[in-house]
């Protein structure tokens, strides 16, 4: 039970004295108060003013809701960043529990395709579970879950002595923790975010790329570390790495289950629902009706968008990460600029062994693509907020304006002293729409490039990565937006990581048909297609926008006719 504070219960005991008062003068004085009634009813009864939701401000410029605090806010972050290394490291790691734990001297390349699409299946199913059910029990614990999940799983993968079914169990036991985490990411940053969403989603874009490079340049090199400084074998060194990573996101699955909010919990209510049908609904329906609540959600333009964008978000990822070092090393290989000729390019072991060139040069590029898109990921999240479509005050916590004592209705001017800032609670999908334009113009150019020892190559790379980043933060940031039903946040996080998982599996299954039957850029022109396609669905919900930004505005110009008294008849 919450305790009213003390400046409320003083404006209440002001009421209650003015109620007495008024109450004891009223039959001395009623022809006043006719009077006074009359005048009242002659003029436009104000409208009772909106409850102020207040906001916690932390690092200067992110508003957090008012149930999270920076400690809470910092724990988030921090799953934030080890889901991301946790990702990036179980991608680049397998090829060496292939090569060095199972022994396998051929067909790595099917093999690890195979892990990784039988596991984007899995995520695909699970992600819809995860956030359904944590529409119930609460983020939290999915969230924590979701890292025991995953650091079990880490244990268990370099221990396995073969393929199938061994290395696969291992497999689809840490994706079942990969798809908790990746689902309650978009969850838990629609409920701790407060108005200002787009910098909130900017700032968990750079802890996300901050988080690969260490999954890249800290925990991948850990085998060869440890070969080097302790002439531990490389086998081993293998097992060791995954071992360190497993205990490691077992021991945060701990810290961030003592360091997260109660809040992650329960449902967070925002002011678009009212807590007692926010808190309840859950409850009341179906897992299947509250499963549907994700689906139905994409009735709204900027849903639909977020879902579509969220499709070539990470289907970039596989196109980036992927056929960006096939199509250089294959450019490489097929016209003799390697030192051995007869290079498989899919081998990239090989390939970073006799051609060093190529090797060096699809890391370049791949470089390029990352850092704009670390430097890209606060940009756009920046852009996100200027462009939102709704106006809300936002006080800091020592900001709250006092109700007047002598009625409830009229809220008291805040004190001179006391700063006013605006936010903004619905986002256009105008900075969708951009980033789908360089995005999709990045790609364009890169499948017209037939040498990637170009110069415009890193102009290229410039595009590819802002536009990369620019999908991931404005398509999340929608899904966080005031406008989803926060009984319902769960359900729209896991269709967004569904659609997600849908544009991986695309990418990877058309891209390789398209590399191997037409050309090496082809995967290139492909993912242009995808930005045109979700380029036009953020167009029709600029449109919608739009329209329903002026029939508000139409609205808000109706003036309700005041009641004019009535005249003297004439003697």
């Amino acid at each position: 039970m919450r305790l009213p504070s003390p400046s409320r219960a003083a404006d209440t005991k002001a009421q209650a004295a003015h109620a007495r008062d008024t109450s004891s003068s009223s039959s001395s004085s009623s022809s006043a108060n006719d009077a006074a009634a009359l005048a009242i009813s002659a003029a436009p009864v104000p409208a009772p003013a909106p409850t102020t939701t207040l906001h916690r401000r932390v690092l200067g410029f992110i508003y957090l809701h008012p149930a999270f605090s920076t400690t809470h806010f910092l724990a988030f972050l921090a799953a934030t960043f080890f889901t991301v290394a946790f990702f990036v490291y179980m991608s680049s790691a397998t090829a060496f529990v292939l090569s060095e734990i199972l022994g396998l001297k051929e067909g790595q390349g099917n093999a690890a395709g195979s892990l990784a699409f039988y596991d984007e299946l899995l995520s695909m199913l699970m992600v819809v579970v995860w956030g359904v059910l944590s529409d119930r029990v609460g983020r939290r614990a999915i969230y924590t879950i979701g890292f025991l999940l995953m650091g079990a799983g880490m244990l268990v993968y370099p221990l396995a002595r073969n393929l199938y079914p061994q290395l696969l169990l291992a497999r689809l036991l840490y994706a079942l923790g990969g798809a908790a985490c990746s689902c309650m990411l978009t969850a838990v940053l629609a409920d701790c975010a407060g108005k200002l969403r787009g910098r909130i989603s900017g700032l968990v874009g750079l802890v996300s790329g901050l988080g690969a490079l260490l999954g890249v340049f800290v925990f991948l090199p850990l085998p060869a570390w440890l070969e080097t400084k302790f002439s531990i074998p490389l086998g081993r060194g293998v097992q060791d790495a995954f071992f360190s990573t497993g205990v490691l996101a077992i021991v945060f699955a701990g810290l961030f289950w003592v360091t997260a909010s109660r809040s992650f919990a329960t449902t967070t209510t925002t002011t678009t629902t009212s807590p007692t049908s926010a808190a309840a609904a859950p409850a009341q329906r179906s897992w299947l009706a509250q499963a549907k609540l994700g689906i139905t959600a994409a009735r709204d333009w900027r849903v639909a968008a977020a879902y579509a964008a969220g499709f070539a978000a990470r289907g970039n990822t596989v196109i980036v990460t992927l056929f960006v070092p096939l199509w250089v090393n294959q450019y490489y290989i097929t016209n003799g600029l390697c030192a051995v000729t007869g290079l498989d390019p899919n081998d990239e072991a090989a390939v970073k062994t006799s051609c060093r060139a190529a090797f060096t040069r699809a890391s370049v590029v791949l470089g390029v693509v990352q850092t704009f898109a670390l430097i890209g990921a606060p940009l756009w999240g920046l852009l996100m907020d200027r462009f939102a479509t709704t106006d809300v005050d936002v006080c800091d916590e020592e900001e709250v304006p006092a109700l007047s004592a002598t009625s409830p209705l009229l809220p008291t001017p805040p004190a001179p002293s006391s700063r006013r800032r605006r936010a903004r609670t619905r986002y256009s999908t105008i900075p969708l729409l951009a980033t789908c334009v360089v995005a999709g113009l990045g790609y364009l150019l890169l499948f017209l490039t037939s040498d990637p020892r170009q110069g415009s190559v890193f102009p290229i790379a410039l595009l590819v990565g802002f536009g990369e980043i620019g999908t991931v933060i404005t398509s999340v940031a929608m899904v966080a937006a005031g406008y989803v039903d926060s009984s319902a946040r769960g359900a729209v996080a896991g269709v967004y990581s569904l659609s997600g998982a849908a544009g991986i599996l695309a990418a990877t299954k058309l891209g390789g048909v398209l590399f191997d039957a037409w050309t090496a850029t082809a995967p290139f022109l492909l993912m242009a297609g995808v930005h045109v396609v979700v380029a036009g669905v953020a167009a029709v919900g600029v449109v919608v926008e739009a329209r329903r930004a002026r029939r508000e505005a139409e609205s808000r110009r109706e003036v309700v006719t005041p009641v004019s008294s009535p005249e003297p008849a004439r003697q």
